[in-house]
């Protein structure tokens, strides 16, 4: 019997088990995610690629709306990217004023660590994520109909 699929998804044609974004997320207790909810989150990156964010950024901040807060190896846990490539879109996003980072202490002894954080609520992310999306719409719009006026003549 073949693995069930999602429906109402960019991916609704795509195996539960052929998806890539999320890959690790089920195996780990600790980002145990639904198969709607990873889908979701798979359309939100591509969303975020398709307005010009790399896919490690967009991993990233796919992760971060999700879990709020999450060290470099948390990410890495969840996506599967490389350490390498994790720094340098959380670079990158720092740049960008997207996200920002927090000291965390372990309780034990150990050098602290980082926490990376979305700079704004999801909500307001959204809402710029629409905006801009809207934006580009109309820009096409405007093209187009420039197009069909050069038609007519």
């Amino acid at each position: 019997m073949p693995p069930p699929t999602i429906r109402n998804s960019m991916h609704a044609d795509m195996h539960i088990s052929e998806r890539q974004f999320f890959g690790t997320v089920n195996k780990d207790p600790r980002f145990h995610m639904s198969d709607r909810e990873i889908c979701l989150f798979e359309d939100l990156n591509i969303i975020l690629q398709g307005l010009g964010y790399s896919m490690p950024e967009s991993r990233v901040i796919s992760s971060l709306i999700i879990y709020e807060r999450l060290s470099s190896l948390e990410i890495q846990t969840l996506t599967g990217m490389k350490q390498s490539a994790i720094s340098r879109a959380t670079a990158s996003l720092k740049d960008k004023d997207i996200i920002t980072t927090r000291i965390a202490k372990k309780y034990e002894c150990g050098r602290p660590y980082q926490l990376y954080l979305l700079a704004s609520p999801i909500d307001e992310i959204i809402l710029g994520l629409k905006i801009e999306l809207s934006d580009r719409i109309s820009t096409l719009d405007n093209i187009l109909e420039l197009i069909n006026q050069s038609n007519k003549t």
